[in-house]
């Protein structure tokens, strides 16, 4: 059992590696990779809201999901201002608005 786990855990990493052949995320993924894992199941049975992007979040009164956890993406915070959210977690996957995301934090 544990030689199967293995082998597919190493085969994803390989497979990870043939796809995503950028140095800086290379690095990133085997330095913050495994910190991640300390997120794994953290609000297993908790209710929480996925926040997009998109003109529609004007129209709604975000404040209601302070007392929940929540996830924006990526360019969320441009919204900060106009809105009273107080977001959990920062999520962002594209190398182009995590880039243009660090210089605002």
């Amino acid at each position: 059992m544990l030689q199967k786990q293995l082998r597919v855990a190493i085969d994803s990493i390989v497979e990870y590696l043939n796809n995503y052949s950028d140095p800086v995320y290379i690095q990133w993924y085997f330095n913050e990779s495994k910190r991640l894992l300390d997120f794994k199941k953290i609000h297993k049975k908790e209710d929480c809201f996925i926040i997009g992007n998109g003109p529609s979040l004007n129209k709604i009164d975000l404040s209601l999901l302070n007392k929940y956890y929540t996830f924006g993406l990526n360019k969320i915070y441009l919204i900060f201002d106009k809105v009273n959210l107080n977001i959990s977690y920062h999520v962002a996957v594209n190398s182009l608005v995590i880039e243009q995301s660090a210089r605002e934090f």
